[in-house]
C-alpha cells in the first residue's frame, strides 16, 4: 500500500530550469567555456557542487569549486527572493492536496540548497504540504546516488511514533519518487523506489526510460494511479 510520495523540486514543483539554465550558461560564457545548451542539460537534477567539480577538472577553471558554487548560488537566490510569488507547475497543487487529504506522507528531496527550497515553498504557498524536506546539502553523494531518497525515507520514519504498528513505516516498497531528470530517476531506482517521471519541456532531452511511469502532465496523475503502480 502507498505510504509516501517523495517529490523533486526543480522541474516538478516549479519550472526553475530556465532560471538555472540562464545563470549557468552566462557563467560558462564568462569563464570562456564553449558549452552548448545540450551539454548543460546533462547536469539537470545534479547538485551544483558536483557539476562544478566535474567542469573544473575537465577545463582547469581558475576559480575554486567553492567560489563557483558561491557565485551561482548567490545569483539564483537573488532571483528567487526578488519574486513576490513563484508560480507552480500546472496540476501539482491538486496532486499535493489529494495526497494530503488521504493521509499520504509527503517529502521533498531536491539537489537545491535548503535556502532556495524554503524560498520556493514559501513563495508558492506549498510549505504546509511537506512533512519532510531534504536538500542535497544534507548528503555526501548527490543524485544519481540514492543517498537523498534514503535520507528522505529515514526522516519520514522519524516522524512515526515508536509505539505505532510496524505496518505504518515507510519502506522503498511502499513509496514513490516523482522526478524529471535522468539522474533523479537513477537515484530513485538505486534506492529501490518506484519512480514516476514527468517529461518537463524545459529539462532538455532527458533519458527517463528507467522510470516505472512517464507522464506529460500532472493532470494525468492521481492517487489511484500511484496506488496501482505500487501493487
Amino acid at each position: 500500500m502507498l505510504k509516501a510520495v517523495i517529490f523533486d523540486m526543480d522541474g516538478i514543483i516549479i519550472d526553475s530550469e530556465p532560471i538555472y539554465h540562464k545563470v549557468e550558461m552566462s557563467m560558462f560564457k564568462e569563464l570562456g567555456l564553449d558549452l552548448t545548451d545540450e551539454h548543460r542539460y546533462m547536469y539537470v537534477g545534479i547538485r551544483t557542487v558536483d557539476m562544478w567539480q566535474e567542469l573544473k577538472q575537465r577545463y582547469d577553471i581558475e576559480f575554486s569549486v567553492e567560489k563557483l558554487v558561491e557565485i551561482e548560488a548567490k545569483r539564483i537566490s537573488e532571483f528567487l527572493e526578488s519574486q513576490k510569488k513563484i508560480k507552480s507547475i500546472a496540476g501539482i497543487k491538486e496532486l499535493l492536496e489529494e495526497l494530503q487529504n488521504n493521509s499520504i506522507k509527503i517529502a521533498l528531496a531536491s539537489s537545491s540548497s535548503i535556502r532556495d527550497i524554503e524560498t520556493v515553498l514559501n513563495k508558492t504557498g506549498f510549505r504546509e504540504y511537506f512533512n519532510v524536506i531534504v536538500s542535497g546539502d544534507y548528503v555526501k553523494n548527490g543524485k544519481p546516488a540514492p543517498d537523498i531518497f534514503e535520507l528522505a525515507v529515514s526522516q519520514l520514519n522519524n516522524m512515526i511514533e515508536t509505539s505505532t504498528d510496524a505496518s505504518s513505516y515507510i519502506t522503498p516498497e511502499n513509496c514513490i519518487v516523482i522526478e524529471d531528470a535522468h539522474s533523479g530517476v537513477r537515484a530513485a531506482k538505486a534506492a529501490g523506489i518506484k519512480c514516476i517521471a514527468y517529461r518537463s519541456p524545459n529539462s532538455g532531452n532527458q533519458d527517463l526510460s528507467e522510470a516505472d511511469l512517464i507522464i506529460d502532465s500532472f493532470y494525468e496523475l492521481s492517487l489511484n494511479k500511484m496506488i496501482s503502480l505500487i501493487r
